[in-house]
């Protein structure tokens, strides 16, 4: 199999992940794809190298948090007043907890939310996480903690019986 087969079958594998991680944790729609779609070129330009390791998925995920930390820190990531308001876009949830969930994610700081996001959204091991974030298994152990006592306390979260 050559080298674009290969790509087109991990990116048709892991794309919907990567949106579905990118939108939790960024909670905007375009620069959920945007993300996403530079995610997939990033890995289509390293993919000789992701071939030859145990998780591309992993590697995939990896360059996703990174791009949307390094997104979170640009001046030019903050919101912007106008007089009209936007079109609505993207999914729309119509449960009460899932927006409350999400709400309560909004709180917390983009590589607390990536770590909630990768621990207990997506179910990944701690091994796993440690790797994508470059971090030991303690440290993604007592983080994922402190993320979620913040999360219990949320008032956005208060609300729930």
């Amino acid at each position: 199999m050559n080298r674009d087969a290969e790509f087109c079958e991990l990116a048709g594998q892991i794309a919907a992940g990567l949106y579905r991680w990118a939108l939790l944790i960024t909670r905007n729609p375009q620069l959920a794809e945007d993300l996403t779609q530079e995610t997939l070129t990033k890995l289509y330009v390293n993919f000789r190298r992701v071939r030859t390791q145990d998780n591309p998925r992993g590697y995939a995920f990896t360059i996703l948090y990174r791009l949307a930390i390094d997104h979170s820190r640009r001046r030019s990531s903050g919101e912007l007043p106008s007089e009209a308001l936007p079109e609505a876009g993207g999914p729309v949830y119509d449960t009460e907890l899932r927006l409350d969930l999400a709400r309560a994610l909004v709180q917390l700081e983009p590589d607390l939310r990536a770590l909630v996001v990768a621990r207990y959204i997506d179910d990944l091991p701690v091994k796993q996480v440690a790797s994508m974030f470059g971090r030991s298994e303690g440290w993604v152990r007592t983080t994922s903690s402190r993320a979620l006592a913040s999360l219990r306390t949320s008032p956005a979260l208060t609300t729930i019986p």
